[in-house]
Parts: C-alpha cells; sequence; structure tokens
C-alpha cells in the first residue's frame, strides 16, 4: 500500500451502504486495475478529473482491503505476514511470496512480470548488495527470497552504518531521476534516526530491499502526480544523504 493521504472522512462507510459500497467499490478497482508496472507512462488513471478519480480509487482499495482477509494458508509451510499484493511463508533459511487474494491483478501473470521487471529495472542503479538475492517463478511459489532480518526499531542519522545508507539513498535518487520512478520504502522520520518497512538487513547488518511494486503506486497515478512525487521524493533523499553526511553532534 502507498502513503496516500486519507482521512477518516474519506473512507467512512454510512449505515446500511455496505453492500452497495462493495459494488461501487469492485467498479471501480475492475474499470482502474493495476499490474505493477513502473514502465513510462504506464498510468493507472485515465479520462478528465484524474485526481478525484484517484480518490475514488484510493477509497475502493482501502474498502476491499479491509474487508478481504489475505491468504493465510499455502500447503504446509509457516505463514510470517501479508500485505495487499503478496502472503509470505517461511520455507527453510527462505521466504517465499504468493498472490495475497485481496486484489485479483496481483494473481495475473502480468503481475509477476512486471514484478521481474522492476526488479531489473532497479539493478542498473542499486547495487547487489542493497537487493535480496529474488528468484520468481510462473508456478506457485512466485517469489522466493532468502529469509532476513527486521531492521531495527530506529536507525540514526549518525549511526555505525550511515555512509551504507548514504549510498543506497544515492542510488535511489539515481533511479528516480532517471526512471521517473521510486521504490516505495514507507519511511517513518524522526529527530535522531529513521526506519523503513520494505527493507530489511542480512547477518551483516547490510540493508536488503524486498518489494518492488506497491499496489497504488504514486509514481504511475496519473502524469501530474508523477511531477509532485519526483520533486517531493527527490527533496527528501537528497535530504536523507545531507543528513547522513554530518558528523556527530
Amino acid at each position: 500500500m502507498s502513503a496516500l493521504e486519507l482521512s477518516a472522512r474519506d473512507t467512512e462507510v454510512p449505515l446500511g451502504s455496505r453492500d452497495l459500497l462493495e459494488a461501487t467499490m469492485s467498479d471501480i478497482l475492475a474499470r482502474y486495475p493495476t499490474y505493477g508496472s513502473c514502465r513510462k507512462g504506464a498510468y493507472r488513471i485515465t479520462g478528465p478529473e484524474p485526481a478525484a478519480t484517484t480518490t475514488e480509487v484510493a477509497r475502493a482499495c482501502m474498502a476491499r482491503a479491509s474487508s478481504q482477509a489475505p491468504r493465510l494458508v499455502f500447503e504446509s509451510f509457516e505463514h510470517l505476514g501479508a500485505g495487499w499484493e503478496w502472503s509470505v511463508f517461511r520455507d527453510g533459511h527462505d521466504v517465499i511470496k504468493v498472490p495475497a487474494g485481496v486484489f485479483e491483478e496481483t494473481a495475473d501473470p502480468r503481475y509477476l512480470e512486471n514484478t521481474a521487471d522492476n526488479y531489473a529495472v532497479i539493478r542498473r542503479y542499486v547495487e547487489p548488495r542493497f537487493l535480496a538475492e529474488t528468484h520468481f517463478s510462473a508456478a506457485l511459489p512466485n517469489i522466493r527470497q532468502p529469509c532476513l532480518a527486521p531492521l531495527p526499531s530506529m536507525i540514526p542519522y549518525a549511526g555505525p552504518h550511515a555512509g551504507m545508507w548514504r549510498a543506497f539513498f544515492e542510488q535511489l535518487l539515481a533511479l528516480l531521476l532517471a526512471e521517473d520512478w521510486c521504490v516505495e520504502l514507507q519511511m517513518h522520520l524522526s529527530e535522531n534516526g529513521f526506519t523503513a518497512r520494505n527493507l530489511r538487513v542480512d547477518e551483516s547488518g547490510t540493508l536488503k530491499l524486498i518489494d518492488f511494486t506497491a499496489y497504488i503506486d504514486v509514481f504511475r497515478l496519473y502524469e501530474e502526480r508523477t511531477r509532485r512525487e519526483i520533486e517531493k521524493t527527490a527533496w527528501g533523499l537528497r535530504w536523507m544523504c545531507q543528513r547522513l553526511s554530518e558528523p556527530p553532534a
């Protein structure tokens, strides 16, 4: 899920209208599907008033996610978690991913193909050391990666790995400026540090990017939104690089 800003008023459901809402939301999702591509010009929203349509699509996504439970069982593998796109299970020293079943497109072969294509695009700009080694398969399970540890609850700007993080953000900036697109990190900043949901670390403490798509991709909604997101994200990445370059207080 992307960090679209929705208020409680945007997503509240009037009493007695849930069946109608579900039908309306399903229609919206069917008219504006996404298959996860980061290709330039692959916009999800078409037609007039794309900003208003984006709000409706976001509401539809929230309604579907709140009413449709993700897949929790795959053969006999231990369930680790699930998001809007994938359900994750453990297979020995690996994690495996299958479509979560919340949104129909994630089970479409095009979604997996675009996920693999996005991974290839990212590899042009981001060092392999920062990417979870990922194998894709048309048969279930669709994605296999090493089982990695979660990030620390807070990463200090002046910590021992500041140089590594700065290099990573510099490479994401190069990706952004070349492709008009960036991976979703779901970062949270504080005065002394930060964390991100879509990253893990290996035994050496090296960060690893594990997700290559976003069901609501703010860079591929419509052209004007892309321009705004590029400007905002470029500023944020440059700020992080600068902050990580500052000597400890």
